[in-house]
C-alpha cells in the first residue's frame, strides 16, 4: 500500500513537471498576460490607474510609493 501511494505521489510531481515544462515552451506565455480562463478581475500586467508600475511582486497589493491597489500579477494567478 505504501509503495502504491509513493508512486502515485510520484507520478503527480512528474505530472505537473511535465505540464508546466511544454506550456513553457510555447510562442506566448500563459502567466504573461491576464486573456486566460483562470484570470481573475483584479488581474493587471503592470498599470492600475496611472499609479506607476508595481514593482512588489511579493505584495501585489502595494506599490513602490506605498499606495494601496487593487489587482494581482498574471504570474502570481498563474501559479496560485
Amino acid at each position: 500500500m505504501i509503495v502504491f501511494l509513493v508512486n502515485c505521489d510520484y507520478n503527480v510531481l512528474l505530472s505537473w513537471a511535465f505540464y508546466y515544462f511544454f506550456a513553457s515552451l510555447t510562442t506566448v506565455l500563459p502567466w504573461s498576460h491576464c486573456d486566460n480562463d483562470y484570470n481573475t478581475p483584479q488581474c493587471t500586467t503592470g498599470q492600475l490607474s496611472g499609479l506607476g508600475n508595481i514593482t512588489n511582486v511579493t505584495n501585489p497589493a502595494y506599490n513602490v510609493s506605498g499606495e494601496t491597489v487593487v489587482g494581482s500579477d498574471p504570474v502570481t494567478e498563474f501559479w496560485e
